[in-house]
């Protein structure tokens, strides 16, 4: 589990670093898997009662991952910063 975690956070440092020296600002992202990865984390004390140890943190770092994936994927290739990009997965107009 503690390398599954690690690998979220360097996922993510490495995500922010290249969209911060790609588009010369911090470079965060406001997507509605982030903002699901965001409430999950928040959530997981009371998870963690209802639910137990395994199920909570399996579901808490595959959303995680899934969050972390789609921001690095972002990040490479988009043209312009849009903190406000809602998915990889929604067409962009």
């Amino acid at each position: 589990m503690i390398i599954w975690i690690a690998t979220i956070a360097a996922v993510r440092l490495i995500s922010f670093a290249l969209g911060s020296a790609k588009y010369g600002k911090a470079a965060f992202i406001h997507t509605y898997l982030n903002k699901a990865a965001g409430v999950l984390f928040f959530l997981s004390p009371f998870l963690l009662f209802l639910f137990g140890d395994a199920f909570t943190v399996a579901t808490v770092c595959t959303v995680a991952s899934i969050s972390a994936a789609e921001y690095l994927y972002i990040n490479i290739c988009s043209e312009k910063y849009d903190p406000n990009y809602r998915s990889a997965l929604m067409r962009r107009s």
